[in-house]
């Protein structure tokens, strides 16, 4: 796919970002804030999903490690419980 935007890295040591895709110009039909339509040519741009991979996989990794602390939390709990008897028990899962 072609390259359609290199921007520098954030830091000096972090490479340049860059952004491979497809440009298309199509003529839409724009409606202004004075109320008037007009067609016009707009660029719309396809990206490749892959390039947001990195920070899609970030994303995905700090969710999982949140849910997982909201899971372990119930089960921590429940685990320190000292029941006495099946009616304890029961009474606990009913919690």
């Amino acid at each position: 796919m072609p390259l359609l935007r290199v921007k520098p890295g954030r830091t000096r040591q972090e490479s340049p970002r860059q952004w491979h895709g497809q440009s298309v110009v199509r003529r839409v039909e724009v409606e202004y804030s004075d109320g008037r339509v007009a067609l016009e040519a707009l660029r719309f741009v396809v990206v490749h999903a892959n390039q947001l991979a990195r920070q899609a996989a970030l994303t995905s990794i700090k969710a999982q490690t949140h849910e997982a602390a909201r899971v372990a939390e119930p089960i921590r709990r429940v685990e320190t419980r000292r029941l006495a008897c099946a009616a304890d028990a029961e009474a606990a899962l009913a919690d």
